[in-house]
């Protein structure tokens, strides 16, 4: 990729890909690189993209195409995995574009090279990958956090990136931040104030990390994590085509890339990785989020290994 460098001030790492920014991205670790795999940039975007395939209220997408728009914000346009511009129109709101750019966009992007992107955290814990999945709201952050306190390590937030090495699957690295609701915080016994939220008007906080690993981990264990209004904790280990379907549901922006011919290639990954791992669906009772009780039973699980 040709750039002049000098055109861009900001040096990053996110997902073994080195980034190349015309703006500050707040969330991202500086990294010293010569070369850019990614560039971010601004620029003017065009109101749709050349050949739609698939549409939804505020984005287009196509095969190398991916354009998001956000009322009051900014306008983003991802390109060929490589390239995202970034066309602002409200110049107070570097956070929220961050929040967007570490979000759905890199999320299109890294489908755009044909990646796996689960909607997930991912942690190290005793050499062991672990991958917490779920809708939003199922609590994954919140996980992911209770067991950084027991000696855990991150590798990944909300998007956990999964890569092949000699046949191997892993977790790739993505940024040293999570970000986590206030409730969360409160159940992790943590201050809401002390954090800085990752948009205006939004209870939800970056919350920095100090252990976080820098190289892939190998996976071994995916749990899928629901809520229902029962009181009890259901638990149930997955096999064959349910494993490939939960991987499926579970890939971050996976609306975004239908009919894009996107799809052909990731169901493929699904279907590499399936067999590589163990998945287990737990459902949480979601009246209150008995977070320590969540850890017990994936403690649980794991030393069944």
């Amino acid at each position: 990729m040709n750039v002049k460098i000098t055109d861009y001030p900001y040096r990053y790492k996110a997902f073994n890909l080195n980034v190349f920014s015309q703006l500050p991205v707040a969330g991202l670790a500086e990294h010293e690189c010569e070369k850019p795999d990614i560039i971010i940039r601004e620029g003017v975007i065009p109101e749709a993209i050349t050949n739609p395939l698939n549409k939804g209220v505020l984005f287009q997408a196509g095969a190398e195409e991916f354009l998001l728009k956000v009322d009051g914000l900014a306008k983003f346009y991802v390109q060929k995995g490589e390239t995202i511009t970034v066309e602002i129109t409200n110049k107070d709101s570097g956070d929220d574009i961050s929040a967007f750019i570490l979000g759905t966009v890199f999320g299109a992007l890294l489908h755009q090279r044909r990646l796996l992107p689960l909607h997930g955290s991912a942690v190290l814990y005793q050499e062991k990958g672990i991958v917490f999945s779920g809708n939003s709201g199922a609590g994954k952050s919140t996980i992911a956090a209770a067991f950084l306190e027991k000696g855990a390590q991150l590798l990944a937030d909300d998007i956990s990136l999964i890569g092949f090495n000699n046949n191997e699957a892993q977790v790739i690295p993505a940024f040293p931040g999570m970000k986590i609701w206030e409730d969360s915080l409160k159940v992790l016994g943590k201050k809401p104030d002390k954090y800085n939220p990752i948009r205006k008007n939004l209870k939800k906080y970056l919350y920095p990390v100090e252990t976080f690993h820098t190289k892939e981990a190998a996976i071994s264990h995916i749990f899928i994590i629901g809520t229902h209004n029962l009181e009890t904790f259901e638990i149930a280990g997955l096999q064959g085509i349910e494993k490939f379907n939960a991987l499926k549901n579970n890939t971050y922006f996976f609306r975004g890339m239908n009919k894009t011919g996107i799809l052909e290639k990731h169901f493929q990954l699904c279907n590499m990785l399936a067999p590589k791992v163990k998945i287990t669906r737990i459902v949480r009772p979601n009246g209150g989020f008995m977070v320590e009780k969540l850890a017990e039973i994936i403690l649980e699980k794991l030393a069944e290994n």
